[in-house]
């Protein structure tokens, strides 16, 4: 019987460790889902800005301005 009683606790802890590795390993992958997101979108956008400024700068070139 005590070593049933020992057999289900290290069930039990080891349960517990590998749910907590699997928890860590989720929230990593959003956390690094989530600044690629970001990285792209400020690159996109920045993108867009500097068009924006060039289609300016030209428009005031050209007297359309």
């Amino acid at each position: 019987m005590k070593k049933l009683n020992k057999l289900i606790t290290i069930a039990i802890i080891t349960l517990l460790a590998l749910t907590s590795i699997e928890a860590y390993l989720i929230y990593n992958t959003y956390e690094l889902k989530e600044d690629v997101f970001l990285t792209e979108t400020r690159k996109v956008i920045s993108r867009i800005d500097n068009e924006a400024e060039l289609g300016a700068v030209i428009n005031d070139l050209m007297g359309e301005g």
